[in-house]
């Protein structure tokens, strides 16, 4: 999968919210109409009710494609409601497709979701069916400690005494203790806890607070045998028990709704390690407000077992992402092609090293395996480089480096194509200009980030502008059709 956010931000570069773009390719999707995907804008503080008709009319489509119906919209999740339209439109460029534009703004007004969703199968028509009753903005916090961006040290890595269990959490859920999980008067495995106060989170449903553990004890138990022991019924109700898979966990997870006659959810997983499939962990969180589903997701993200073959104590190397996004790639260089993503706070397996840990061969959890930079600036990774297998590298691709031919996907027809990769650091913004009739397009590259052009051949001049202290560059290119290239932007560019 190919994913991308950045912020929203108006002409004036105020800044509105943020953008997701999701894709199997999204410099397809944005060049076509038979890619498949999503560009999701939202925005939370907000005051006043949109005018959702004036927004839809604002994107007319019907030069391009066949107007079908707009189309009222309405659902709660997680206590919220939100409530607009959605206009339909299909045969777009004359493919079999179906375009679907939406606005929706939460009943108490404080939230704005902008959606265009490119369905060109029957999965991708049963997929939007499925996101228009579950989409909701997750980071939001409904209380006074609301915040327009969430800053990079809201979130902390926790492990337990034996640095076994690890899980990211918020940096306020200081109050912490680990030690031996006991059922019954027995020890039958390991535990650790947080909250901002652990005292009320054991003793009530106001205080939002972690409990993990895991344990050998329950060899040959399915998970959700474990869930049926863990039962809130008294005190809450129960929603509905869901299937959990991320790749390296497998099991169920029960939602709980309204606990103790409060707004507070709860939700237990219980998984086994697919690698280690005698141990099963067992995750509860206590979320008092719907913003804690938030802290949810990051913990989903995070949660890590580190288990060595001979079991608990002897770890498994992890390292931490803490940047926003940072490129998996084929080979421990930039010069290797991007095979995905990861985002901050997801935990990273970690296989091997190269060049004294400069990059590490890591797996994902959704199994994803490849190289990252093993910089403190992209990772967080404490574990002794001396005791990393190191691993020997993949041929490196044939002709890489500026002007390479590019291993990703082929040249649009008719076109020259071309996959910038912003290697200099800030976000960049690229002019191309076409000698002859002036025709230009303007795009941006974000921070170690990767956008594909395409363009009609042609001579070409182009300029590169990045913030002080790198300033302008300006160059000169032919595209003929059939090109299928990288353009590496260093420092040296």
């Amino acid at each position: 999968s190919d994913v991308s956010s950045n912020d929203w931000v108006d002409d004036e570069e105020v800044q509105l919210g943020y953008t997701l773009s999701a894709s199997s390719d999204i410099a397809a999707y944005n060049d076509n109409w038979v890619t498949s995907g999503i560009y999701v804008r939202s925005a939370t503080g907000l005051e006043n009710e949109l005018d959702i008709n004036d927004l839809l009319d604002s994107v007319d489509l019907r030069d391009t494609c066949t107007y079908d119906d707009r189309y009222t919209h309405s659902h709660t999740i997680y206590g919220i409601t939100y409530e607009g339209a959605y206009d339909l439109y299909t045969d777009c460029d004359g493919e079999a497709n179906a375009f679907a534009y939406l606005v929706v703004q939460s009943t108490d007004l404080s939230q704005a979701v902008l959606l265009e969703f490119l369905a060109v199968t029957e999965a991708d028509v049963e997929a939007f069916g499925v996101l228009l009753d579950s989409f909701y903005i997750g980071d939001v916090v409904a209380d006074e400690s609301t915040t327009e961006e969430a800053a990079a040290d809201e979130y902390m890595v926790i492990n337990d005494d034996s640095e076994t269990l690890v899980v990211r959490v918020p940096s306020d859920w200081s109050d912490i203790t680990s030690g031996d999980w006991e059922l019954d008067g027995r020890v039958v495995g390991i535990q650790l806890q947080a909250s901002t106060d652990l005292e009320a989170y054991n003793d009530g449903w106001d205080t939002p607070g972690l409990f993990y553990a895991t344990s050998s004890e329950f060899n040959g138990s399915e998970p959700s045998e474990l869930l049926d022991a863990i039962d809130f019924s008294e005190s809450c109700t129960k929603s509905d028990r869901f299937e959990y898979d991320d790749g390296i966990f497998l099991g169920h997870y029960d939602l709980w709704e309204k606990c103790g006659g409060t707004e507070t959810n709860i939700v237990f997983l219980a998984a086994i390690p697919t690698e280690q499939p005698s141990y099963v962990v067992l995750l509860g969180v206590q979320m008092p407000s719907a913003g804690d589903f938030a802290v949810l997701d990051e913990i989903f993200k995070s949660f890590n077992l580190n288990l060595a073959p001979d079991g608990l104590g002897n770890i498994t190397p992890t390292a931490e992402v803490v940047v926003d996004a940072l490129n998996v790639r084929s080979g421990p260089g930039t010069n290797y092609s991007r095979v995905g993503g990861v985002s901050r706070g997801e935990q990273l397996i970690v296989l091997g090293e190269y060049n004294n840990c400069a990059w590490l061969n890591v797996q994902t959890r959704g199994e994803l395996v490849g190289w990252v930079s093993g910089s403190s600036q992209f990772v967080n990774f404490a574990a002794n480089c001396a005791e990393i297998p190191t691993v020997e590298p993949p041929a490196p691709p044939q002709n890489s480096g500026s002007g390479a031919r590019s291993g990703g996907s082929g040249a649009v027809g008719g076109k020259g194509c071309y996959l910038f990769q912003n290697e200099l650091g800030p976000e960049l913004t690229i002019t191309y200009t076409r000698r002859g009739d002036g025709w230009n397009v303007t795009f941006k590259v974000p921070p170690d980030g990767e956008v594909r052009q395409c363009f009609d051949p042609g001579n070409y001049t182009y300029t590169l502008d990045a913030p002080p202290p790198w300033g302008s560059t300006n160059g000169e290119m032919t595209v003929s059709a059939g090109d299928n290239y990288l353009f590496p932007i260093t420092p040296g560019e």
